[in-house]
């Protein structure tokens, strides 16, 4: 992203706050531009007949958000959009003993690894420096 507030807005449509809400449908959006830009669909959309209300009783509410639904299937399929799990970052499992940096494979663990080694068996052959990987020393050499 080449602003951060671009990146902030990005990361907002990932998380479960929709602070800005439309007063004509109750749709939500993370950011106001979001909302001004939905609120011209209805501006341009014919007005929508209001579809019969069923009986308070036979409504399903949400307890996390102010939606009702007709069926309790409607409500456990909309329910699932508040999932935690639907938030929460990837697992990984590997991680450095040394440094406790993480890694989504065994991999790139083991190249980790080498860093934390004191073999540095990759030695340039235009100076001093040594490296751990040949990648880093294959890097190196172009700057000569």
């Amino acid at each position: 992203f080449t602003h951060s507030s671009n990146l902030l807005l990005h990361r907002r449509t990932h998380a479960a706050t929709r602070p800005h809400e439309c007063p004509t449908c109750t749709k939500a959006f993370v950011s106001d531009a979001c909302l001004q830009k939905h609120l011209q669909s209805h501006a341009t959309m014919p007005p929508l007949l209001p579809a019969p209300a069923a009986p308070p009783e036979t409504l399903w509410r949400c307890s996390n958000c102010p939606l009702s639904f007709t069926s309790e299937e409607e409500l456990l399929g909309h329910q699932s959009s508040h999932s935690v799990t639907a938030l929460t970052p990837p697992a990984t499992p590997h991680h450095c003993s040394t440094c406790g940096k993480t890694f989504k494979n065994s991999s790139g663990l083991a190249r980790h690894r080498h860093g934390h080694a004191a073999e540095r068996p990759f030695k340039c052959t235009v100076c001093p420096k040594t490296f751990t990987q040949l990648s880093g020393l294959l890097a190196h050499q172009r700057s000569h």
